[in-house]
């Protein structure tokens, strides 16, 4: 995930599916690394409410 803003230096932060949820601050979790390779799904998004988002064909 991006973090960035209230005054701290941006990076990417490793949040990891507990079975049940993703961590609520990401502020404090692991940075990814420069030069990490990352795999995995990327959901783009800026509200998840039904009926939103872009369609694809």
């Amino acid at each position: 995930m991006d973090v960035y803003g209230g005054g701290i230096n941006r990076f990417y932060a490793i949040m990891k599916y507990d079975g049940n949820s993703y961590p609520s601050n990401p502020s404090v979790e692991p940075r990814v690394e420069r030069g990490t390779k990352v795999e995995g799904t990327a959901i783009i998004a800026d509200d998840l409410l039904i009926n939103k988002g872009l369609k694809f064909k």
